[in-house]
């Protein structure tokens, strides 16, 4: 069996290369029906599919048959990407299709009543034949006007749609008026540039910038000012929150950032928001102050782009839960800003907030004497229902899921025990979801995926500095379309991505 197999590969091979896709993949079903474990037919006839699914179905066994192999891996990546990014130009197809049907539909009706209204004219007029033949050709021109007509206007009215169809797909920012920050108990931070050790060249047309957190850890107690990452090639980095440290940092615009404030005096962290303009930082236990819900230490906020929902966890209760809570920058006054998603005997850390507001994914652990499980769970703000995006406990230690603006795909971070060091997944969100690694590097952390305003692009911090040194992080940009990767600081100093905004 075994030379019938490679004789038949040695086939498939020789049809692939004369270009005879279909007749090479005839022959490599039979070899996967006599063979399943085959990895050489699978990926050939991946390569030779031309339907989407069966190319997946062939990458995907592959993977399973060899999970470490680096070809299948980013051919499924590709593939699935391209599905999510190829979806907008086929809603924009679908809906010029649907028009045009609809504008042929006119145009015939048009036609045939202008046709009767001739006919009516012909037969009931007593003129001349000259005169007949006159209004009949000043009629045909008519109705050649009319065809002419709705064509051009069909042509303007399918762009429209298309366009349309296009844009409909990003979600449309709100304005949201903002209370008055309220004055810290420290002095207004000055927002000095630093420069960054070597300048990196960055992707061209890259859009807006990145703020995150880092630089020198001083104090070694792994707080950070706030930076703001140019994107532009300069290696330009600008401190953002001063004297002040902390962690987990999150924004709306350039101009509003909100992040995990650690508070030296107390020993203790808390949200704090910092108005760029005017470099005022607001203390946001000022602002939860009206809520009835008595809870301490909330950290690792998210907030939608529209800057109106911030997404975070606190402790609550005698055994200090931590437990998802939302604010609503724009609620009405007298009413409860904060709203409490969870309520059980899970811990919840690093929640993440959908661009639209609609749902919030967010890490849920069991705490002892229960078993150890540590899974993605999925909130949906409509009716705070909690369904698991994850199900495999801690064969996967999963954290930092962030979703991306458009809604189609979630990044997070997976590790398993024997390496507990993270590697980057993307899932998607439609209605058969898929899931693929971005990075596989064993012995490597690669943590806080934040995805581009357009979607195409990932940044994330890796310690990968060297072939022989892993103890600093940098940021790094990985292209979910062609698969390249980018280095975006390079220091002996810590920095993390916590958004990339316009």
């Amino acid at each position: 069996m075994t030379n019938n197999i490679e004789a038949l590969m040695q086939q498939a091979i020789a049809a692939a290369k004369t270009g005879k896709r279909d007749e090479a993949r005839q022959i490599l079903l039979k070899v996967v029906r006599e063979d399943e474990t085959n990895i050489r037919a699978w990926m050939l006839l991946a390569r030779v599919a031309t339907d989407a699914n069966e190319k997946r179905t062939a990458l995907n066994n592959v993977i399973e048959l060899d999970p470490d192999n680096q070809q299948a891996n980013q051919m499924l990546a590709q593939l699935t990407i391209s599905g999510v990014f190829s979806e907008e130009n086929q809603n924009a197809v679908r809906a010029g299709a649907s028009l045009r049907k609809i504008l042929l539909g006119v145009t015939v009706v048009m036609v045939l009543i202008i046709a009767g209204i001739i006919a009516f004219l012909i037969s009931n007029n007593n003129q001349q034949a000259d005169a007949r033949s006159t209004e009949a050709a000043a009629a045909a021109n008519v109705v050649q006007f009319s065809q002419t007509q709705a064509a051009e206007g069909q042509g303007t009215q399918i762009a429209i749609a298309e366009t349309g169809a296009a844009f409909a797909l990003i979600p449309t920012a709100t304005a949201t008026d903002r209370p008055t920050p309220l004055p810290d108990d420290t002095a207004i931070p000055t927002i000095t540039p630093l420069p960054s050790a070597t300048p990196i060249p960055a992707p061209e047309g890259l859009l807006g910038v990145i703020i995150g957190w880092g630089g020198s850890n001083a104090l070694n107690d792994g707080y950070f000012p706030v930076v703001q990452f140019a994107l532009d090639g300069s290696g330009t980095i600008i401190e953002l929150s001063g004297t002040n440290r902390g962690e987990t940092v999150a924004a709306a615009s350039r101009s509003l950032v909100v992040y995990t404030r650690y508070f030296r005096d107390l020993f203790d962290s808390y949200l704090s928001s910092i108005n760029v303009g005017t470099g005022i930082q607001d203390n946001m236990a000022y602002r939860f102050d009206p809520s009835a819900e008595v809870f301490v230490r909330a950290t690792t906020p998210q907030i939608t782009p529209d800057g109106r929902l911030l997404v975070f966890v606190a402790e609550t209760g005698d055994f200090n839960l931590r437990q998802v809570y939302i604010f609503d920058f724009a609620a009405l006054a007298g009413t409860d800003p904060i709203r409490r998603l969870t309520n059980d005997e899970f811990d919840y850390d690093f929640p993440a907030i959908s661009a639209d507001g609609t749902q919030v994914i967010a890490v849920r652990r069991a705490r002892a004497p229960e078993l150890p499980n540590t899974d993605l769970v999925l909130i949906s703000l409509s009716g705070a229902a909690i369904v698991n995006w994850t199900t495999d406990g801690d064969t996967t230690v999963e954290t930092h899921p962030r979703w991306s603006p458009d809604g189609k795909l979630v990044a997070y971070v997976g590790g398993t025990q024997a390496d507990p060091k993270g590697d980057l997944f993307v899932r998607t969100t439609g209605e058969f979801p898929s899931s693929f690694n971005v990075t596989r590097t064993a012995g490597v952390d690669e943590i806080f995926p934040v995805f581009s305003p357009d979607s195409r692009y990932l940044a994330y911090a890796s310690d990968v500095l060297s072939d022989t040194v892993r103890t600093n992080y940098n940021i790094f940009i990985y292209d979910l379309i062609s698969g390249g990767s980018y280095q975006v600081t390079r220091d002996d100093e810590r920095y993390y991505p916590g958004a990339w905004v316009q």
